[in-house]
């Protein structure tokens, strides 16, 4: 029973950090948000490489940073740089501020590429039930797919302002974090820091 009770508490910290990490009534509508501050097509086209190139091409690092850190460490500093991008676009509207908020968003995507997934298997196998893995995926995407609802609906506040948008959603960033940040962990690191220190970063990063 203590095990089905600890598992269920665990299952809802991440299901509630999915839903609320996705809940972000910002992202339907930040394209329009930055024609409106005078962004051109190719500008916003442009922003959009730099958002996917910013995830590629810090996977190893966000890897690296990663095995440092902790996989809990790495999701909290990965929300900290998104919710930093949405405010940089609030106060430094200008293609150069939209392009540094692009960037530390697609690097937040990297953090959750390599940390979450890695955390969630990591922490299912410690408690024994590594094998319900791919089902706990399953209904992750459902809850990023329901958060992602609603926030096309919530996005009809842009007529109230966009500031008002942008601080749900760093709201919801910030909830987000709590509760990831209740989950307990029990796996132990898989890569202890003295293999860490050994990386040859440049090698692995030209390979």
């Amino acid at each position: 029973m203590k095990k089905k009770t600890s598992l269920r508490r665990f299952l809802t910290n991440i299901y509630a950090y999915i839903f609320f990490n996705k809940l972000l009534l910002l992202s339907p509508v930040y394209a329009v948000f930055m024609q409106e501050h005078g962004m051109s097509d190719m500008q916003l086209s442009s922003l959009f490489i730099i958002l996917s190139v910013g995830t590629f091409m810090t996977q190893i690092p966000v890897t690296w940073i990663t095995n440092k850190l902790g996989e809990k460490n790495a999701i909290n500093l990965g929300q900290i740089l998104k919710a930093i991008a949405f405010t940089l676009w609030l106060i430094w509207p200008t293609y150069l501020g939209f392009a540094l908020g692009m960037l530390l968003w697609g690097i937040q995507s990297a953090f959750f590429n390599v940390a979450f997934e890695g955390m969630l298997y990591d922490e299912l196998r410690a408690r024994h039930h590594h094998n319900i893995y791919t089902r706990v995926l399953g209904t992750r995407y459902n809850v990023s797919a329901v958060a992602a609802a609603l926030s096309a609906f919530g996005s009809l506040l842009m007529f109230v302002g966009y500031h008002w948008i942008t601080l749900v959603t760093l709201l919801s960033i910030a909830i987000s974090m709590i509760f990831i940040n209740r989950i307990q962990l029990r796996a132990h690191p898989r890569s202890s820091k003295k293999r860490v220190r050994k990386t040859n970063f440049l090698k692995l990063f030209r390979t």
